[in-house]
């Protein structure tokens, strides 16, 4: 049995609850002699799609990078492993709710998750990378970030923490470009 109450961050729990709600008001519904007719309509009102990229406005794409399929797996299993971390650092740190997509998404070869030197660009960072070319395999992960009071979005220190951790991990291919990056998308 899973531990969600360990797994299951307090962001991630409201929106958990919201999806409850919505689902007990339209199931509720079907309950209703006036809705008889309506049946199929109120099913297919239940199974819509979740609207993620349209609810947040700014995101971060964290990647697992590497150029051979038996590595890509070992960083893309860390990966998954450990990034509900970071949207607890970036919820705990700031006024900021933070959102992670439960699926991943292997990025097309060739596809550049950073333009320039990463260094310079604030909120932007990789974790055992050695520059892997464009043709690395990449598994991508969104996470959605929604302001509340705050004009400026700085996480650099949350995001900073976080690939410290993927990067003392020790998993092999770091000389070969392997690791996690993290981009503002």
């Amino acid at each position: 049995a899973l531990n969600s109450t360990h797994n299951v961050s307090t962001g991630a729990l409201k929106v958990m609850a919201k999806e409850f709600q919505r689902g007990k008001d339209i199931v509720s519904g079907l309950l209703t002699e006036e809705n008889e007719a309506n049946i199929r309509e109120i099913w297919q009102e239940l199974m819509l799609p979740s609207n993620f990229f349209k609810t947040h406005k700014h995101f971060l794409m964290v990647t697992a990078v590497a150029e051979e399929d038996n590595i890509q797996f070992a960083w893309a299993g860390l990966l998954e492993s450990k990034l509900r971390f970071l949207p607890n650092w970036i919820e705990d740190s700031h006024d900021i709710k933070c959102r992670l997509w439960p699926l991943a998404y292997r990025l097309p070869n060739g596809y550049k998750t950073t333009t320039g030197n990463p260094e310079k660009r604030k909120g932007v960072g990789i974790a055992g990378t050695n520059g892997a070319s464009s043709l690395a395999i990449q598994d991508a992960y969104f996470l959605g970030l929604s302001k509340y009071g705050v004009r400026v979005l700085d996480i650099g220190e949350s995001i900073s923490n976080f690939l410290d951790m993927m990067h003392y991990s020790g998993l092999p291919g770091r000389d070969k470009g392997a690791g996690i990056r993290v981009a503002h998308v």
